[in-house]
């Protein structure tokens, strides 16, 4: 195998192997969330839950941004009465972007 596929297989893996990192810790995170498992049925009764397993995800979907692709995520929402509403909601709920 010549050396460019060598560092390109190396680089692939290694990109892998981050995504796959990333992937565990939220299986971890989401399992730590207020999930409750009766047997073999996982339960979210309450929307608090719902917020708390969407920002995991957010979270980690800029973090594994960050550490696999080296790019920060970033959301502005729009000066306008529209923009401020969608702030305002999610704020509320106790969502954070």
């Amino acid at each position: 195998m010549s050396e460019a596929k060598k560092s390109n297989l190396g680089s692939v893996l290694g990109d892998a192997g981050c995504y796959l990192s990333n992937l565990a810790e939220l299986a971890t995170e989401l399992s730590d969330v207020a999930v409750e498992d009766d047997g073999s049925v996982i339960k979210i009764d309450e929307p608090q839950d719902v917020i708390k397993i969407l920002q995991v995800l957010w979270n980690k979907f800029k973090e594994t941004a960050q550490e696999c692709e080296g790019k920060e995520i970033t959301v502005s929402l729009p000066s306008t009465l529209v923009g401020g509403a969608v702030s305002a909601v999610l704020g509320f709920l106790g969502f954070k972007l």
